[in-house]
């Protein structure tokens, strides 16, 4: 029996009536029947203290079946990453995780308005002292300047001013810069009667956005987010982030990301005068590695996601995942790239290699005759991945001719 069946079955003899009268509540009495059975010891050291485990509690049908008590327990858990056959308790409910958050960002904002009163009179004082520090230095070069030569020309004086106003506005670029570093990064956790994310997934402030744009928006991924190493991701790893996303980082499932996803555009600050590239170096080399890791990853995700997709259309189990990514596996192969599947320890290979077994021109140049002639599939299926030399295989596969010719072109 499997295991998500063995706790229905649980559920079924502890609350009869409720799982026959109610079908909605059988997802809940099934996850306060893996709680009792995570917490089994507790509650038999506690309840009847006097006689552990004598207690009429445990005369009901879960605590009798002694059986199938011993086999929940060995996979129940309360980890956020549920492995294939492991049944999650309950855990922590969702509003706790965001009252957690609330008293962060209040305590990021009290922290800020320390740091905003002393930096405000760092400003306020700079402003007092800073046209008599300007009228100050004028004097004192003018007067030099006279004692040196006996003259004082409009030129030098224009030298004079545009120095002490370059040194004055240095200094008040100095203050302007530590502001924003001040500035707390915002996590703002949604639950999933509040937005489209469920409650362990969440939305992230960008600094950069918050410092440059008059209506910041929310972020699927935080500002810092770069995708796995492609060489270390295995394709189950990284079938699991594509569709279960990162939960223990709040991050949404890979196949909501778009290449917009992952920060600001460079023409959005263009248009404020301010080069992305120049001033945020960092935030924008992060943008464009995401963006071109992304296309990686669509090329052997979209194959195997058209083949799933239907399956895994609301939340999923670890079990279901597991099951789609052997049904869309098995289609890679049949389907795409069967020659990659004679490699040695192929399980092991990262989701880099695999892309770039996905590539048409290794496919014609390494690929079997079934895996060429299926590149006119890959047309059907993903018609707008299929481009350049691809869309020409394909037509030419369509109309009977080899696709070796094109090399010769």
């Amino acid at each position: 029996m499997e295991f998500a069946e063995l706790f229905a079955a649980a559920a079924k003899d502890q609350f009869p009536d409720l799982y026959a009268k109610y079908p909605h509540l059988r997802g809940n009495l099934v996850s306060g029947i893996a709680s009792l059975v995570y917490h089994h010891d507790w509650l038999q050291d506690n309840l009847g203290k006097e006689m552990p485990g004598t207690h009429p509690f445990f005369t009901t049908s879960l605590f009798r079946n002694k059986d199938r008590l011993a086999k929940m327990r060995s996979v129940v858990t309360i980890d956020a990453d549920r492995r294939l056959g492991e049944v999650k308790a309950s855990g922590v409910p969702p509003h706790v995780n965001i009252m957690r958050a609330m008293a962060v960002q209040v305590q990021q904002l009290e922290d800020t308005r320390e740091e905003l009163r002393a930096l405000t009179e760092e400003v306020r004082d700079f402003a007092k002292h800073a046209v008599g520090e300007l009228v100050a230095g004028v004097v004192n070069a003018v007067e030099l300047d006279c004692a040196n030569r006996g003259v004082v020309t409009i030129s030098a004086l224009q030298k004079v001013i545009a120095d002490r106003d370059q040194a004055l506005m240095g200094r008040f670029e100095e203050l302007l810069t530590a502001m924003p570093n001040s500035m707390p990064v915002l996590v703002v956790v949604t639950s999933q009667a509040q937005g489209s994310l469920p409650a362990h997934f969440r939305t992230f402030m960008h600094t950069v956005d918050q410092r440059h744009s008059d209506n910041p928006q929310l972020w699927i991924v935080p500002e810092n987010f770069c995708f796995p190493d492609a060489a270390k991701t295995t394709l189950d790893s990284a079938f699991s982030l594509w569709f279960g996303g990162d939960p223990s980082n709040g991050i949404s499932p890979f196949r909501k990301f778009k290449p917009d996803s992952f920060g600001l555009k460079a023409l959005s600050l263009q248009k404020k005068g301010i080069s992305l590239l120049l001033t945020y170096s960092t935030y924008y080399a992060g943008i464009v590695r995401n963006q071109e890791a992304l296309t990686e990853w669509r090329r052997i995700m979209l194959p195997m996601e058209a083949v799933v997709i239907a399956r895994l259309t609301g939340a999923q189990t670890a079990a279901e995942l597991n099951e789609a990514y052997d049904i869309a596996l098995v289609a890679l192969k049949q389907n795409f790239v069967g020659y990659a599947f004679k490699k040695p320890r192929h399980t092991q290979l990262g989701i880099g290699t695999w892309a770039k077994y996905m590539k048409p021109s290794m496919i014609m140049a390494k690929g079997t005759p079934d895996d060429r002639k299926s590149l006119a599939k890959r047309r059907r299926v993903l018609p707008h991945l299929c481009t350049g030399d691809e869309l020409a295989v394909t037509q030419m596969l369509e109309k009977g001719e080899q696709p070796h010719k094109i090399a010769k072109k």
